[in-house]
C-alpha cells in the first residue's frame, strides 16, 4: 500500500461562499431570493455581486454577511451609456466582447484602459462601491485591453499614441513620434482584425503593450482605491481556468470559471497550489447545469483546500451565446453538504491504494476491484461524522467498492446520486457499484 503524506491534523473550517450575481428578486416576477439563500446556507460572505442599492445591501449588513461588489469594463459614462473612452477596432468602431454581442445589453462596449475618460468613470464607480461598505471589489473580466486584442482592439487614439511611445522605449528609439500603427497596418493591406493565415507586423509588440497597459491601469486603480477607502480592501477577479498571469496577480482572490473538461482533481489542485505559492486564494465555479458534475466539483475543490462557490446564480457557457444562461442548483442537493463543511473539519489523511489492497479507514474497511490502477481515499472528520471521498483512477467505467462496517454505523452515500449507483447493505458491510470515478460517503460518528 502506497500512503501519501498525511494532511495537516489541525481542525479547520472551510469557507462557504455565495455568489448572487444580482440581488434577487430583481423584479416582481422574479421568484428567486438572495436573502432566502443567505438564510438557507449561512455563507461566510457574498462575492461577485452587482448591486448599488443601499437598502438591499442593508439587509446583508443586518445579517452580518460581508460582500464584494462587482465592476466590469462596461462601466457606463455619466450619461448612463458606454459611449466615451471605449475600445475601438481598426476602423474606429466600438467593440463588445464576442460572447456578449447577442445579449441585447444596454451598455455592451468595453472601456479602454488607456483612455482618461474611462479611467475616470471606472475609478468614480469604484469609490461608490467602497462607500456602500463592500469588503472588496470584484473586477469582472479584468483583462480589459489585453483580452480585446483577441477580437480586434484597441486602436483608439490613446492606444496608438501610447504604442509609439512604448516602441520608442523598447528598442525603437529612432522611431518618429508621428508613427501611427493603425495607418501602418492599413498601408500593408490589413484593414480589419483579427486576421487568419497571415502574420501581422508588430502584433506581438502590440499585445505586450496592451498587457502592460492593463497592469499599469489596475495597479494605479488599486492604489487609489486603497487610499480612498482608508481601510483594508480585498481585490477579487474571475481568473479563467485559475490562471495567475501578470494581470491577475494584482488581485488577492481569484474565482475560476471551470469548463467541464477541466473537472479533475489534479487540475484543481495545481491551480490552488499555484495561488498558495503566490500568497493568493483560489476558488471555483463550474460552468455546467449538470447537478452531478456540480456535486463532483464541490467535493474535488474542498479536497484540495479550496472551495466551490455555491452553485446558484452561476454562469453557464452555451454554444449559441444568444443569452447569458445561469444555473440555480437544487437546495436539497447542495445545502446539507455545505452544512457539513461549515463545521469544524479535520482533514485526517489521504491514501493511495494499488491493485486490490485493503484500506482501513477508521470504522470502515474499503476493498476495491480496481486491479491495475489505483484509488485514492480522502478522509474528513467533523464533530458528528466522518466524510470519506473515494476517487478511482482507473480506465474502467464501473467500480465495485465493499465497505466493512460495525453494526451500529450509519453510512450515507451522498455522491453520486442514487440513480447512478447500486448498493447492497448488511450488518457488516455495504457493497457499492458506481459508474463515476468518485464516491463520497458520510459516516455517523455517534
Amino acid at each position: 500500500m502506497n500512503v501519501a503524506g498525511a494532511y495537516a491534523q489541525e481542525s479547520m473550517r472551510y469557507p462557504v461562499i455565495l455568489s448572487s450575481r444580482w440581488f434577487h428578486p430583481t423584479s416582481p416576477q422574479d421568484t428567486l431570493s438572495t436573502i432566502r439563500m443567505v438564510e438557507l446556507y449561512h455563507p461566510d460572505r457574498i462575492d461577485w455581486m452587482y448591486c448599488t442599492d443601499a437598502k438591499q445591501l442593508a439587509q446583508l449588513q443586518a445579517r452580518k454577511v460581508p460582500y464584494s461588489l462587482a465592476i466590469n469594463p462596461q462601466v457606463p459614462d455619466s450619461a448612463g451609456y458606454t459611449v466615451h473612452g471605449r475600445v475601438e477596432d481598426l476602423n474606429g468602431r466600438k467593440l463588445a466582447a464576442p460572447w456578449m454581442r447577442k445579449w441585447k445589453l444596454k451598455n455592451p462596449y468595453w472601456g479602454c484602459v488607456n483612455s482618461p475618460e474611462f479611467q475616470k468613470v471606472f475609478l468614480t464607480q469604484s469609490y461608490k462601491l467602497i462607500d456602500l461598505e463592500a469588503y472588496g471589489l470584484f473586477v469582472d473580466d479584468a483583462r480589459f485591453n489585453d483580452h480585446a486584442t483577441e477580437w480586434g482592439g484597441c486602436f483608439c487614439d490613446h492606444c496608438i499614441t501610447g504604442f509609439t511611445t512604448y516602441l520608442q522605449g523598447n528598442g525603437a528609439d529612432t522611431l518618429k513620434s508621428a508613427f501611427n500603427y493603425r495607418d501602418y497596418l492599413r498601408s500593408v493591406g490589413i484593414d480589419s482584425l483579427p486576421v487568419k493565415n497571415r502574420q501581422v507586423p508588430l502584433w506581438a509588440n502590440y499585445r505586450a503593450f496592451q498587457t502592460k497597459s492593463v497592469v499599469r491601469f489596475l495597479t494605479n486603480w488599486r492604489k487609489k482605491v486603497e487610499d480612498y477607502a482608508r481601510r483594508p480592501v480585498t481585490f477579487l477577479t474571475n481568473n479563467y481556468g485559475g490562471q495567475w498571469t501578470e494581470i491577475y496577480q494584482i488581485f488577492d482572490i481569484g474565482v475560476a470559471e471551470l469548463p467541464e473538461n477541466r473537472l479533475n482533481r489534479n487540475y484543481i489542485l495545481a491551480r490552488t497550489s499555484e495561488a498558495g505559492r503566490l500568497n493568493k486564494k483560489q476558488y471555483f465555479t463550474l460552468s455546467s447545469d449538470d447537478e452531478s458534475k456540480q456535486l463532483k466539483a464541490l467535493f474535488l475543490t474542498y479536497s484540495t483546500g479550496s472551495a466551490l462557490i455555491i452553485p446558484w446564480d452561476v454562469y453557464v457557457h452555451t454554444k449559441s451565446q444568444d443569452s447569458a444562461t445561469r444555473y440555480y442548483g437544487n437546495k436539497q442537493s447542495f445545502q446539507p453538504i455545505y452544512n457539513l463543511f461549515q463545521q469544524e473539519v479535520k482533514p485526517s489523511s489521504k491514501t493511495t491504494l494499488k491493485a486490490r489492497n485493503l484500506r482501513i479507514a477508521s470504522m470502515v474497511q474499503i476493498n476495491s476491484n480496481v486491479k491495475r490502477d489505483s484509488i485514492s481515499v480522502y478522509e474528513y472528520e467533523t464533530t458528528e461524522r466522518k466524510i470519506i471521498m473515494v476517487e478511482a483512477i482507473s480506465s474502467t467505467k464501473k467500480h465495485n467498492i465493499t465497505i466493512k462496517k460495525n453494526k451500529t454505523d450509519l453510512i450515507e452515500i451522498i455522491y453520486p446520486t442514487l440513480n447512478k449507483l447500486t448498493s447492497e447493505t448488511s450488518d457488516s458491510s455495504i457493497n457499492v457499484q458506481f459508474q463515476d470515478n468518485l464516491l463520497v460517503l458520510s459516516i455517523n460518528n455517534k
